[in-house]
């Protein structure tokens, strides 16, 4: 069971898109001029489209804690990911346990304590999406004119002002598939003075159904400049309000490694 929480785990990279639903219900695609502008200057804050854009694959190692108990548990972790849509996190826990997790091309699979290997399920592999580089997202939702782009105005996070703007990658699920719209749905916290991502904000919903979900927030911190854009080396998970279920610390990343098909596979 300590591993419940890896399931919604990932960070920096690549990793599935949602498909927009086809549906035949037609409903209007909101791309707010506010919003939009402050994706903008995020991204040129982060280092710009260009150099972002730039990026194909992913690897860093550091140290992982997961907040079981109250002391904490500590491991490794690498993370390794090509874009568009591999990602592979390695965990080497403190007690001799060995894990470990990976998307490709919309699938996951995923290595338990005990040593099963099982696929993940939907709203896992979509759960991850909040821990995947966080400027590429930002420049996706940009360029892709099918993504919903809302502005909801400013609020404090992590004591810091922040806008507030909603991205949604598959705006056409009808009503009748809530909670698919709330799976496709984030708030990006964006720090008024910097433009620096403070925080994701999502739904995580439990492994055996899609329903019930409690919000999640995924919290970037420990900016450092590598190849020209700037990644988050600390990253934390919290659910509900304030439990902590997991830290980064990163100690190394780099942009652009050569990495192949056989990184992402058991």
């Amino acid at each position: 069971m300590r591993f419940r929480c890896l399931t919604s785990f990932l960070i920096i990279c690549a990793c599935t898109s949602l498909s927009a639903a086809q549906d035949s219900i037609s409903r209007v695609l909101v791309r707010d001029s506010r919003g939009l502008e402050v994706l903008r200057h995020a991204v040129e804050s982060g280092g710009g489209v260009q150099a972002i854009a730039a990026f194909r694959s992913y690897s860093a190692f550091g140290d992982i804690t997961f907040f079981w108990t109250e002391a904490g548990t500590d491991g490794d972790v690498t993370l390794k990911a090509r874009w568009p849509g591999q990602f592979r996190m390695d965990i080497h826990l403190s007690d001799g346990t060995e894990q470990w997790v990976f998307i490709k091309h919309g699938a996951g699979f995923k290595k338990e304590v005990n040593g099963e290997t099982r696929p993940l399920l939907y709203q896992e592999v979509v759960n991850l999406q909040s821990y995947c580089f966080p400027l590429e997202q930002l420049v996706r939702a940009l360029q892709n004119s099918d993504i919903e782009v809302g502005y909801g105005g400013t609020a404090t996070r992590e004591g810091r002002l922040t806008f507030v703007v909603r991205v949604q990658t598959a705006p056409g699920f009808p009503a009748s598939k809530d909670t698919r719209r709330k799976l496709s749905e984030k708030k990006y916290y964006i720090d008024a003075r910097t433009y620096k991502i403070v925080s994701v904000e999502d739904f995580a919903y439990p492994r055996r159904w899609i329903a019930d979900g409690i919000r999640r927030r995924i919290v970037f911190s420990d900016y450092r400049q590598v190849q020209g854009a700037w990644l988050p080396f600390s990253i934390s998970e919290i659910a509900g309000k304030d439990r902590r279920l997991l830290t980064i610390r990163l100690n190394e990343a780099s942009i652009n490694v050569p990495l192949s098909d056989s990184d992402f596979e058991p």
